[in-house]
């Protein structure tokens, strides 16, 4: 589908370049041409600026770089020999600048040969394990104040989820709540607020003092919803991380950690109560009938298109922080940036990081042709024949520019009575590229018991 999709780009801007040679063939049907002296009727006007358009164009339209940039040159020859083809071809393969004439010079082919070398290290980093390497560097520990309080939030979600707590619950604000510095509303003791607002506060303004004040209320204090967090921490496989704290400040953490990849399988879960990004996404709210104001903390959430959420935090240890989310075509990302030297360097890090996630990558919907997971015998069984469940659709993560998804069906033939529910009769294999990348399970869609003696033996009288 991508392939067609960027055929149909081409054939679009070729059409339009085509329309655009003919009118240049009018305006300038009888204007004379000078190769020697590199001059054309189009020199110093905007028809000079062309070349460089249709390539930038086709680049982004495309994702095809080097195409882009060879339709780029053959339009400037175009110009250059006043649109006559066989001018064209001299021009663009023996003139001043082509490619020969370019190639044939000591101080491009000294570029080349750098291109050349950089681009078989690059591939040998790659085959000797350089994406693993930086793999391995993103889940290096670091001090970090976003995950804290993304756990946090995971944790106020489970407990609503659960129905442990209702949105409209009343809080009270504890002396250690209204104690904590950094972003805030300024909670006071005494005060009363719903679980709602203070998580409005949390997910919006980063407020430690209503960030404290949840914890106290879902697990009775402080010191047990930090302990919740280290325990659902290593419910979800993360190495890595290690809260102290549910605020991520420094002022009490003295061993409090985590990393890129452990911040992305937090923002993952958290996403999966997708009820919360109502509150991520939110740019201006108020509480206190409008006297204290919340401004989202996270400026993507103003001029990223798609943006979901989720989560900054900024402590001096830490740096600048952002967990960052965004969705289009049905295609979620999660862009983590630790350790910041400005606000603004996250933000524009984690733009580029999902601007490159949409770019080259894309969804592909798994789905098994039913007409091919066939029939399987069942030896003694009350039922000879069992028609296996269909796979249910997924979806794979995928390059773009790849082709489409292969399917290889393998399954049983035969199978031995009793055959119970859910069990694994097959597989269908997803193959990308001639490569597996996916592997979708065929289970039995129901029981089927043995068949008893007598029944065999009844079975057998009725022959007679």
């Amino acid at each position: 589908m991508e392939k067609k999709s960027t055929r149909i780009a081409y054939f679009v801007a070729l059409g339009i370049f085509i329309v655009l040679l003919v009118i240049l063939g009018i305006s300038y049907k009888d204007a004379p041409i000078l190769i020697e002296d590199a001059t054309t009727p189009f020199a110093g006007t905007f028809w000079s600026l062309l070349p460089p358009i249709v390539a930038i164009v086709l680049a982004l339209i495309s994702k095809e770089v080097y195409s882009s940039l060879f339709l780029g040159c053959l339009v400037g020859a175009l110009l250059v020999s006043n649109y006559k083809p066989w001018e064209t071809l001299v021009q663009l393969v023996e003139g001043d600048n082509g490619i020969v004439t370019t190639v044939s010079d000591a101080g491009n082919i000294a570029i080349i040969v750098f291109l050349v070398v950089l681009g078989i290290m690059v591939d040998l980093m790659n085959k000797t394990g350089g994406s693993e390497a930086f793999g391995r560097w993103a889940t290096k520990t670091v001090h970090t104040r976003a995950g804290a309080q993304l756990m946090t939030m995971l944790l106020v979600a489970e407990a609503l989820d659960t129905g442990k707590i209702k949105l409209t619950d009343t809080v009270t604000g504890s002396a250690n709540a209204a104690s904590k510095g950094g972003s805030q509303i300024w909670l006071e003791v005494g005060e009363q607020m719903t679980v709602e607002e203070l998580l409005k506060a949390v997910v919006i303004a980063s407020a430690n003092d209503a960030c404290t004040a949840l914890a106290e209320f879902v697990a009775g204090s402080d010191g047990a919803f930090v302990q919740c967090m280290n325990d659902r921490a290593k419910e979800l496989g993360l190495q890595d991380t290690h809260f102290e704290n549910c605020t991520g400040l420094d002022d009490t953490a003295k061993n409090h950690f985590s990393s890129a990849y452990d911040l992305a399988v937090i923002a993952r879960e958290v996403l999966r109560h997708n009820w919360i990004t109502k509150y991520a996404t939110v740019w201006l709210d108020s509480l206190r009938d409008g006297k204290t104001e919340l401004n989202n903390t996270n400026k993507l959430v103003n001029t990223y298109d798609g943006i979901t959420g989720l989560k900054t935090g900024t402590t001096e240890k830490a740096g600048f922080c952002l967990c960052a989310t965004a969705r289009r075509d049905g295609m979620q990302l999660i862009a983590v940036v630790l350790g910041a030297k400005t606000s603004e360097q996250r933000f524009s890090a984690a733009t580029a990081l999902l601007d490159s996630g949409f770019a080259n990558y894309r969804l592909v919907t798994l789905s098994a042709d039913p007409k091919k997971i066939t029939q399987i015998t069942v030896k003694n069984g009350v039922q000879k024949i069992l028609n296996p469940a269909v796979p249910a659709k997924q979806q794979l993560l995928c390059a773009k520019g790849s082709g489409d998804p292969t399917y290889e069906y393998k399954l049983k033939k035969t199978v031995d009575a009793p055959v119970r529910k859910n069990t694994r009769v097959g597989t269908v294999k997803v193959k990308l590229d001639g490569k597996t990348v996916a592997e979708l399970p065929v289970y039995a869609g129901v029981n089927i018991d043995k068949t008893a003696f007598w029944s065999v033996f009844v079975r057998f009288l009725r022959t007679f």
